[in-house]
């Protein structure tokens, strides 16, 4: 049995466009500009939810990642945002962090307007620490994703870090 903690009080601490399943699960999904209804936390997600926007959305996903310490997989799936490149910038923000001389901008990233002036480099660190991606994007396919999750499930390996972090800071 591997090791599990409650996360943050009044988890997932930010709004948003999501579904809820089992906190205590080690995998996220984001499905991008696709809209997956429940099939994510049906196959055993602690959330699932899309993601149109290369800045706030990528905040909220950080945040609400980092106050979960059972997340250890970020599966991004379904179809590109056009223009904005959500998943291009959430792997290249996992990949590369970001620069925080310049605005906090995600380095690499592809969308047009990058910046996390919301989250803290800490949290920013935290999450590439904690989370590993996984790369399904342009799958819409429910049971190509179902099967990836079981698969994250099966190889979770517990908890790496033991304390909860603020990561979002109020807007600037």
């Amino acid at each position: 049995m591997v090791n599990k903690k409650k996360p943050a009080e009044k988890w997932p601490v930010l709004s948003g466009d999501y579904a809820l399943g089992d906190p205590e699960s080690a995998v996220a999904v984001i499905t991008l500009g696709s809209h997956m209804d429940d099939v994510p936390v049906k196959a055993g997600s602690a959330i699932s939810g899309s993601l149109h926007t290369e800045n706030l959305g990528i905040e909220k996903v950080v945040t609400k990642i980092v106050s979960n310490l059972n997340i250890r997989f970020l599966v991004v799936c379904g179809a590109e945002v056009q223009g904005h490149n959500t998943g291009n910038s959430i792997k290249a923000l996992r990949e590369n962090g970001v620069d925080p001389t310049d605005e906090m901008r995600v380095i690499g990233a592809e969308g047009a307007v990058t910046y996390l002036e919301n989250v803290t480099e800490e949290g920013v660190r935290r999450f590439q620490d904690q989370v590993e991606i996984v790369d399904l994007m342009d799958v819409e396919d429910p049971d190509v994703i179902q099967s990836k999750i079981e698969e994250c499930l099966i190889s979770d390996t517990g908890l790496r870090r033991r304390k909860v972090i603020q990561a979002y800071e109020e807007e600037k």
